[in-house]
């Protein structure tokens, strides 16, 4: 079973409802993945930037409780991410964040590198990642989970950490927003030809589709009790994804195997959706 080092934001979601009550959570996307993986039973260490305050405090207990070891930059406060549900139980984002991994320590080895969302993009932070990733000698995944208020010449920077990475996944939401007129399938043939051997769109209660150079499969939405809402959900796709793929030889992953990674990556996203916040289920709740 191989170790995971995940790079990225962590965070507090402090998120408001359709009906006006506010919950603040531990959060942050690669955050999230890395409780994900952390909980479905992998070695996890997560390079990360806190403050010295109390969300801090919260943010790194939060995620140490799932078994994942953090490495944090100091910062002068711990981010914020404000998220609006809708009547739909989907979110809205805006952030108070700072991204810089200047000062963090050395986070040792590992085989598998995951970079996501604010901290691939955001400056200083962003091209310290991509540095990263560059040097990295193992597997490397991707999620842009966009935020477009935070993103600036997105699509080059997108495309740039592509073209490092062995597996990407994005929404079809991302999809739509990076590369408007343009179809899935054509972003990800455009992708494949960068360089990861895997692609896979996430499509909410639609399931998700995936490319690889052989060939493209599609997977239905796993079924389960009713939504509360979605916060994290693409997160716990991924972590399930990740941890699906592990051991897999991704230049010859056939479609069998494939297919039961994404049934797999979707059973636990819908686990995800059947709690409040971004809290992805434990191995033994799958």
């Amino acid at each position: 079973m191989g170790t995971f080092l995940v790079v990225g934001e962590a965070l507090v979601d402090v998120v408001t409802d359709a009906a006006g009550v506010t919950v603040a959570r531990p959060g942050g996307s690669p955050a999230n993945v890395a409780v994900g993986l952390g909980r479905l039973g992998h070695q996890v260490t997560l390079l990360t930037a806190l403050g010295d305050d109390e969300r801090g405090r919260e943010v790194q207990a939060h995620v140490e409780a799932s078994h994942v070891r953090v490495v944090a930059a100091p910062l002068a406060r711990t981010a914020v991410a404000h998220a609006q549900l809708d009547e739909h139980k989907a979110a809205t984002y805006s952030f108070d964040i700072q991204w810089d991994l200047s000062s963090a320590a050395d986070p040792g080895p590992a085989d598998w590198l995951h970079l996501g969302s604010i901290g691939a993009t955001l400056e200083p932070g962003g091209t310290q990642v991509l540095e990263l990733a560059r040097r990295f000698e193992g597997i490397v995944s991707y999620d842009p989970n966009c935020r477009p208020l935070l993103m600036i010449e997105p699509r080059v920077r997108v495309e740039e950490l592509v073209a490092v990475c062995d597996v990407v996944k994005l929404s079809d939401e991302d999809c739509a927003w990076l590369f408007p007129g343009e179809t899935e399938e054509s972003v990800a043939q455009r992708w494949l030809a960068l360089g990861p051997s895997l692609v896979v769109v996430t499509r909410g209660s639609s399931g998700a589709q995936a490319w690889t150079r052989t060939g493209a499969l599609w997977v239905d939405a796993a079924a389960g009790g009713p939504v509360v809402d979605t916060v994290g959900a693409g997160d716990a796709f991924m972590a399930g994804l990740l941890a699906a793929l592990v051991d897999s030889d991704l230049e010859a992953l056939g479609p069998e195997d494939l297919q039961a990674a994404l049934v797999r990556a979707s059973s636990v996203a819908r686990r995800t959706c059947e709690r409040v916040g971004a809290d992805p289920p434990w191995a033994a709740q799958l």
